[in-house]
């Protein structure tokens, strides 16, 4: 069993505008709904949980809601309780449950991605990820300190496959210890477990400003 999680409770403020980023429009769909679409179709995929904000007034203007495999729930404050929540609404113990999370602000993100990850399946996860191509400066107060070596630096992307068992004891951890967790796999890190890496699109970018919308309206509308 394979669960898609989508945390979408965000107000993605660093867009400056009344809606949601995930809500704003490429063409005739939101940027949700391309971020969601590999999932629909994939038969691997059982289920989708979308934790959304409670005071959401849009997702019920999407098609999502015409779709079985979707169901919503009540999202947090931060990404990491939006994630939390929807692992918690899984009563599920099996040890062969997977969950698959993603950002909702990833139009970009295409189907050999979601089946390389998938076909990583393992007891320590993994995440897609994408080579950095430029020279990356470690920088304190504004002054160069070193260059990196980039041969082993990597920008992590979504989505991010796990046991529900391990990253469900993963977020309950970074909780207990009160470890500001930016990603999935930071969580699991914690643990002291290695996830795997599965290379792919430098393309499946998070949309945080205009010029990321605008580049991804180019790719999307483009294809």
């Amino acid at each position: 069993m394979i669960t898609a999680i989508i945390p979408a409770a965000g107000c993605g403020q660093r867009m400056k505008n009344k809606t949601p980023k995930q809500y704003l429009k490429i063409a005739d769909k939101t940027i949700l709904e391309w971020s969601l679409q590999e999932f629909i179709s994939h038969p691997k995929i059982d289920k989708i949980i979308i934790a959304i904000n409670k005071n959401d007034n849009f997702f019920k203007t999407t098609n999502l809601i015409n779709i079985k495999k979707i169901t919503t729930c009540i999202g947090g404050d931060s990404r990491f309780d939006s994630v939390y929540n929807a692992m918690r609404t899984i009563k599920n113990e099996d040890d062969n449950y997977f969950v698959i999370v993603h950002d909702a602000a990833r139009p970009l993100f295409n189907k050999k991605d979601l089946n390389n990850l998938l076909e990583a399946k393992n007891d320590s996860g993994a995440i897609l990820v994408a080579n950095i191509n430029e020279t990356v400066k470690k920088v304190i107060n504004g002054k160069i300190q070193k260059t990196l070596n980039r041969d082993n630096l990597y920008r992590a992307l979504t989505p991010q496959f796990f046991k529900l068992s391990l990253l469900k004891k993963a977020f309950e951890n970074a909780k207990n210890k009160k470890i500001n967790i930016t990603d999935e796999s930071m969580a699991v890190e914690n643990l002291g477990v290695n996830p795997a890496i599965i290379i792919g699109d430098a393309n499946n970018i998070k949309i945080t400003t205009k010029e990321d919308l605008d580049y991804a309206k180019e790719l999307l509308i483009s294809s």
